[in-house]
């Protein structure tokens, strides 16, 4: 069931392997948000991007949690894509990702999971799902601050958190989805049935000798999607965001990616 989410910003502006199917409750008490704002991406995750896009911080608040975000690209871009790290690093890893698209006029709210840099959880937080009201909150503070089209793209454990949401949003905050290699069952999620109640676009990418989830897994949670014709990518090489990349470039579907967020056709 969705829980209500509380928003709030304030802007100085690998993989995953499955776990237990044990679905906690999150805290109903509200944790104090943070007085301090952490360094934004530009500074934190200096990962080779030759010219850093704007950046700054701000702090998302979703089932009492205060989760430490980035933003990144100019305010002026009305296209915003909510991004989750997988388990390995945090939201740094998806630091080049978002320039790349910077150049491509989407702006990017990076988000960090609960025990990951700065997030303030209480320690029995469910992953999943507060990670998946996140999410919708991103995606509504992005509403409220100009945006037009909002996609939420999730690699491993994010992109388990990011098909949670999609199937959780009754408020239809999110325009698209995608799911670069999400586990089916990770932690505090199972997203067997999630399809069901997913109506918006989606993209899934997967490698066939990926070990922590199928194509025969995601091409069966895609078929229950009633939303557009699901794009599936069941070729790829890697695991999570290393799909997107060929000898330290972007590849291919890094770039058909960036379309389908753009809400450009994207096809097989």
């Amino acid at each position: 069931m969705f829980v209500a989410i509380s928003l709030a910003a304030a802007v100085a502006l690998s993989g995953c392997a499955a776990g237990s199917t044990a679905k906690p409750t999150p805290t109903t008490t509200a944790l104090v948000k943070p007085s301090y704002l952490p360094a934004p991406p530009s500074a934190a995750c200096k990962d080779g991007v030759t010219v850093a896009p704007p950046s700054s911080t701000l702090w998302i608040g979703a089932d009492g949690v205060w989760f430490h975000a980035g933003l990144v690209g100019p305010e002026t871009d009305t296209t915003v894509a909510v991004l989750v790290h997988q388990s390995n690093l945090g939201y740094c890893g998806w630091w080049k990702y978002a320039a790349y698209l910077s150049q491509r006029g989407v702006r990017t709210v990076l988000l960090n999971l609960c025990g990951y840099e700065d997030t303030v959880c209480p320690g029995d937080e469910p992953l999943m799902a507060s990670g998946a009201h996140a999410v919708l909150a991103a995606a509504q503070w992005a509403r409220t601050h100009g945006a037009t089209r909002v996609v939420t793209l999730g690699a491993s454990m994010g992109g388990t958190a990011v098909v949670l949401a999609a199937s959780e949003d009754r408020a239809h905050v999110l325009d698209a989805v995608a799911d670069l290699s999400g586990p089916i069952d990770y932690e505090d999620a199972v997203t067997t049935d999630a399809g069901s109640t997913i109506t918006i676009a989606s993209f899934f990418a997967v490698d066939p000798n990926d070990e922590v989830v199928s194509g025969s897994q995601l091409e069966a949670l895609a078929s229950e999607i009633k939303g557009p014709t699901p794009i599936l990518h069941l070729d790829g090489s890697g695991h999570g965001w290393d799909l997107l990349t060929e000898h330290n470039q972007f590849n291919p579907l890094a770039a058909q990616l960036a379309d389908f967020i753009q809400g450009a056709p994207a096809t097989n």
